[in-house]
């Protein structure tokens, strides 16, 4: 990944240099906001050159890897990336 913006914090932005075929040239972008007593996190991965099959896994592991963080801090347990499973 290459860091393509911060902006104080809240935002980054990154560029997929390499990494899957489909993956290459795509970004990803994470923003932090607070909100009453949490803090949100907004998610977007963009550029995508075709919304196949590959693209269809790849959103559904996210959701399951953000569901994961999300148990991390509130529970102290989540279920991180191991790189032998199937995404």
């Amino acid at each position: 990944m290459k860091v393509v913006e911060t902006v104080n914090n809240p935002k980054i932005q990154w560029l997929c240099v390499q990494a899957e075929p489909d993956w290459i040239g795509t970004i990803l972008t994470f923003e932090i906001s607070p909100t009453e007593d949490k803090t949100l996190l907004r998610f977007n991965h963009d550029k995508w050159p075709t919304h196949g099959d590959f693209f269809a896994r790849w959103n559904f592991s996210w959701a399951k890897y953000f569901v994961s963080l999300r148990d991390y801090v509130d529970r102290g347990l989540g279920q991180p990336y191991a790189p032998n499973e199937s995404n």
